[in-house]
This record gives C-alpha cells, structure tokens and sequence, in this order.
C-alpha cells in the first residue's frame, strides 16, 4: 500500500469516528480536537499516542482505538494532594481493619475543615497528566488480550472498546494494571483459559469471594480506590467489587461491563455490579467476589426494584437523555445528578418489566420534564423527556413504581403533575386527593417489610441453633426438639404477583415453623446458639398438641430483655451475641410441664413499625409534602383523623434516629407502599 493510500485511509478512519460522534451536535463537532486542547500543555503526550500508531499500517485499528479513547475522556479526573496521601498510608501493610481506619481518618480530616482548601485535597484531568506511555501500555495490552482470546471473534469491535479498552471506571486514581493482574492471576486461569469467558470469569471470581470482603466505610474515602490498594485493603463497597472483577476480566481480554442503578425505586440506595458480555445480544449479569456468572439473583430474590438500569460506556450513547438535551443547548450543570452521564447505556428493559410513560404538560416544545423516585423525603429524577406538543414520552420506564412528573432548574424541582403509580400492566395511573372527603387513617408503619433482609441475610445465622426443652432452669436436663440445619428458603421472584409483593407484605409471610416429634413434656423451653454465632430474634412461638395458640410463660434467657422475643412486636428483637465458651438463649419458664407440638420463630425485621412515645407527623401530597397532623404514639399504632382521602402520604418520625421512611396510600384500610 502507498504512502498516500495509508494516509488517506487513516484520514478516513478518523474522519468517521468524528463524524458518527459529533453528528447533530451543535458544537464540539470534533470530539479529538476539542479534548487535545483540553489537554492544554500537556497536548504533545496525546499527540504522541496518534503519532505512535500512525507508523505501522497494522495498527490502523489501534489508531482507531486510540482515538476513540482520547475523544472520550474529557470527564476522566481523580483525586490527588496530602490529605490522599494519608488516605493511601492506610493501605500500606494489609490491615484487616483498614476499613475502620478510612472512617476514623475521615472524621479526622473534616474536624480540620475550616474552609474549603484546594491544597489539600484536589482533582486532576487525565487528558492533563497523563502521559502518552500510560496509553500505548494499556491500548496495546488490551489488544494484545483480547486478539489472543479463544473468544476473540464473538466480541465486537464495540465491545471491546466500551468494556476492554478503558483503563478505569469511576474517580479512582489511574494505574498501569494489566500486567499485574496476569502475573497474579495466570497461574489460576492457565487450566481454564480454553473452555470459555463464563467459565474463566466464575473461576477468578470464585477466588475474590474467599479474600475479598464488602465495606461500607470505603464510601468514605475520597473518590474510589485504585486497583492496588484494593488488592492491599481486601475490602470495598460494590463500585470497588465490580470494578475489580471489570480489571481483572479486561486484563484477559474478557469484556466485562459495569451495570448500576443510580437509586432504587422503592428504598433509598443505589448498586453497581457487573455484566459478563456474551455477544451482541446476550449477558450475564454477577459481582465481583460475591456471586458469579449465573449465580446472581439480585433482580428475583431481592426486594429492590430498579425505575432505571445504566449500563457504563466509554463512548457516548446517542440515545442517552444528556446527548439530547446537548443538541438543545442545555448545559450539563441543568440536568438532574443522574442524568448527566453522556455515556450511560439504558438497559432497563433487560432486567425487570419496563414501559413507555407519556403525560401531558401545558409548556413550550423542547422544555425537560422528569420523571422523579421518593428519596427520603425529597424527589430525585430516574428518567427525562422533552416536551413535544404539549406531551413528552419517557422510555424504558421500569414497572410497579411510583413516579413524580416534575420540572428542574438550578438546582430545584417544581411539581409538574400529579404523582403516578406505573402498574405491572395498563396504563400510568394518577393519584389525585379529594379534599371533599375527609377520613380517618390507622398507621402502622413507616417503612415496609422487608423479606430478604429477615429470610435471606439473617438465614445463615440461624444455621445449628436449636430448640431444646427442659424440666430444670439451667437446662442441665436438655432435651433436643429440632434443629435448624439448612438456611430458610430462597425466595424466588420470577411472577408479577412476587413482584407486587416486594414492597407490601405482611408478617405472617416472614415466619418459619416446625414439627416437634418427642413424646416428653418440659417447663423450660428455649431457642439456643452456640458460641461461634449470633442471632438476631424478632418473635418465638411454641404450640402445644392440637392448639393454634401460642403457649403462655414468664420470658427467661441470657440476654436483657428476653420478653421482647415473646410481645408480638417483631421490632422489638433481641440479639443472641457471640458469647465464647457458653450458650446463649432465650425462652420462656412455662409454669407447668407442658408437651410440644410445634415451635414458629421469626428472624429480627426493624424498628420501622410504630414505637410508644416517638412524634410522627403525617404528610400529604399536593404539589409538595404539606404537613397534617403530628402525634406522640401510646402504642404500635397511631390514627389520624380529618384526613383527605385517596391520597398519597408520608409519615415522618421525628425522634427515631432512623431515616427508613416511604410515601403510601390507604387500599382497603391497610397501608400501600411505594
């Protein structure tokens, strides 16, 4: 090939990689040159890379990487100066208390804040500092792994630059990580590599679980940890886990995209986790060091209900709400936090029931409207539209969710219509007051049930406690009634009904039961744990033959309070601590000797349900929260009177120290969550 033909085909590559990401904008047309002067004095590292791969005619697809690469990194900055510097110390022999140490630190630091110093703690651009060696390593590397992959032909060339090629995921610092994620890691693929992408993923993922632990206090450091001190600290929050598991799997060549929800839809929190990409049109979603490829069953046996699934792109998304509200001349600074990603990816639809909301708005064409999720006791925009003809259509809105069509600016959000609940089936249905008529209103709750964190999370702790009976008080003469050997049921949410449930079941749903088969009669009955655990107990019951009424007795047990286990307020629960060299227990002193039939426990819920002597206040919902009525509880439930009916509200505890608090409407008499 010719000088002039290379030249001209390199031209053309280029030219249409900024062509297809600059079309319809109205301005940065050309993304490369907009960030190369971005790039400021540090322009000719950047250059060098183009240069680098412009010598060799075969490395016409790395240029093309390269520049796709450098013409997406415009928002890439992480954090430097002395107060990181003390961060990373933290890492420097492997602690296994590090994660309290980043706690302990933070609290430090802010206690010196007096103003804000740049000097301390500041941010830094990639297209400013980083040097043109640090791109060649990591494209050439990349190339390099995915070109030898056995699976080299299945993954695109979209692929991989979205989910091979970039050299990190969120604000953690930048780090040349391939070559010693395979160093550490070629020993445990080496016996796998050939059998496949979902194989080698669940094998180094299965070594992550058994040294890699999840903690919350790396939220607390300032940005997100880079790769080395991850693999020095042993543990992160989920962002840290699925970025991880993405290094390790790109270092092989293995297309590994992070997913996240940046606000669940019916509790307030977010999650990130991961994405094994198969080909064009499959996946497989997992975390790293906590479930694998295939064994990941957040969406079905989880409560968390997404309104919107992202998934992180290195290239801009055409059909991202940030890309169109560009075209339109709104600033990025405009959009709700959530929607600002230009390159976030919408695959609600791939994982839970999805629609398309259109509403009427009485504005001009063109003007942003946004579909907001309760969060606290604020509003925060999940989806976005434009009004076109006095209507906007929001897409790929998830199902079973409530919704708030409001307005944004500077900052602020004006209600824009009434709130809608978006059914697992029909139309969007708008909940509307009536002032006309009054009702009264019995409250039980704040916040819902929550299953899984009673069945799932709470099921290990339940493994080998047993039920024993006695006829002495210190249970010297202990008999065994039954055994709790395998955790309590998986609960699997695969049908609309199991949907419906997430956010509105009863207590009855929560309990487990079982037989007891021994002939004998006892005075003391107990549940106990041995010393390597602990147990956190909402409600016991014991039954005896042919009754349906629990047994009566005075509480009895290790612990303070043991009556709390026996009141019929799951909230009331009572913790079976770690107590080495001994049992711990709680049961009750029966008064007489009594055979037993059955034995029903209930694993410890929260303290959302109405407590005695806390202040609620009641709130409605028209066009903001307007307050109703405020009440000291006398018991575990409190009633409103003079309230208007068919409406959406939201009860607010103002001495309970807790946070756990959604809106609700009144179906029947029973309170509705959403």
């Amino acid at each position: 090939m010719s000088n002039f033909r290379i030249c001209l085909y390199l031209s053309w590559i280029t030219f249409s990689y900024v062509m297809l990401a600059g079309c319809g904008k109205n301005k940065n047309a050309d993304p490369l040159e907009h960030n190369l002067k971005l790039a400021g004095d540090n322009r000719p590292e950047l250059e060098k890379v183009l240069t680098h791969y412009r010598q060799n005619p075969n490395d016409s697809l790395k240029l093309k990487a390269a520049i796709i690469l450098l013409s997406n990194i415009e928002k890439a900055t992480y954090y430097e100066g002395p107060w990181l510097t003390q961060y990373n110390a933290i890492f420097a022999n492997t602690a296994p208390l590090v994660d309290y140490k980043i706690k302990t630190l933070k609290d430090s630091l802010i206690s010196k804040i007096v103003e804000k110093n740049d000097k301390n703690l500041f941010t830094e651009s990639d297209l400013k500092s980083l040097k043109s060696t640090f791109f060649i390593e990591h494209i050439d590397l990349a190339f390099a792994a995915w070109q030898s992959a056995p699976w080299y032909k299945s993954v695109s060339f979209d692929s991989f630059c979205n989910y091979i090629l970039p050299y990190r995921n969120f604000s953690e610092p930048p780090t040349l990580w391939r070559k010693e994620l395979r160093a550490r890691y070629d020993s445990l693929m080496a016996s796998k590599y050939d059998t496949g992408m979902q194989e080698l993923t669940c094998r180094f993922n299965e070594e992550l679980i058994t040294w890699f632990k999840y903690s919350i206090h790396f939220d607390d450091y300032p940005g997100r940890i880079d790769i080395n001190n991850l693999l020095r600290g042993k543990r992160g929050n989920c962002s840290d886990m699925a970025n991880l598991a993405a290094y390790i799997g790109r270092a092989y060549g293995i297309p590994i995209a992070i997913d996240y929800t940046p606000q669940w839809a019916n509790h307030t929190a977010g999650h990130v986790w991961n994405a094994l990409i198969i080909n064009q049109n499959e996946f497989l979603p997992f975390l790293g060091a906590e479930d694998s490829p295939g064994d990941y069953y957040l969406f079905t046996r989880g409560e968390s209900k997404p309104a919107k699934v992202y998934r992180k792109n290195l290239i801009k998304v055409d059909s991202s709400f940030a890309v169109k509200a560009e075209r339109l001349g709104i600033e990025e600074s405009e959009l709700p936090i959530y929607l600002r990603n230009a390159r976030a990816l919408d695959v609600t639809h791939l994982y839970t029931p999805i629609g398309d909301v259109e509403l009427d708005f009485d504005v001009s064409d063109d003007t942003p409207v946004y579909l907001c999720i309760f969060q606290r006791n604020n509003w925060q925009a999940i989806g976005g539209g434009f009004v076109k003809d006095k209507k906007a259509l929001f897409k790929n809105m998830g199902r079973g969710i409530l919704y708030m069509p409001m307005f944004y600016k500077k900052g602020s959000y004006e209600a824009a219509g009434a709130p809608i609940i978006f059914p697992l089936e029909g139309n969007p249905i708008a909940i509307r007051f009536d002032a006309s008529k009054r009702e009264s209103l019995l409250v039980e709750r704040k916040y819902p049930l929550k299953r899984t964190r009673s069945k799932l999370y709470m099921a290990e702790f339940y493994r080998y406690a047993r039920f024993e009976g006695a006829n002495t008080p210190d249970f010297k003469d202990a008999t065994l009634l039954y055994t709790i050997e395998n955790p309590m049921e998986k609960w699997v949410l695969t049908d609309v009904g199991g949907y419906k449930m997430r956010d509105n079941l009863q207590y009855e749903s929560l309990w487990e039961e079982a037989t007891i088969k021994s002939p004998k009669a006892f005075r003391y009955v107990r549940l106990a744990q041995s010393f390597h655990e602990s147990i956190k107990v909402g409600e016991l019951e014991f039954f005896a033959p042919k009754s349906s009424t629990p047994l009566k007795g005075t509480a009895i047990g290790s612990v303070p309070n043991p009556h709390h286990a026996f009141d019929g307020v799951p909230g009331n629960s009572i913790v079976l601590n770690k107590q080495r060299g001994e049992d711990h227990w709680v049961g009750l002193d029966l008064g007489t000797n009594t055979p037993i039939a059955k034995v029903r426990y209930l694993p410890v819920n929260d303290n959302n349900k109405i407590q005695p002597s806390r202040t609620y206040e009641l709130f409605y919902w028209d066009e903001y929260w307007k307050p109703l009525a405020k009440q000291k509880a006398k018991g575990h439930t409190i009633t409103f009177q003079n309230v208007p009916s068919n409406g959406l509200y939201w009860l607010h505890c103002r001495d309970c120290n807790s946070t756990e608090e959604r809106p609700f409407r009144m179906v029947n008499g029973t309170q509705e969550w959403w």
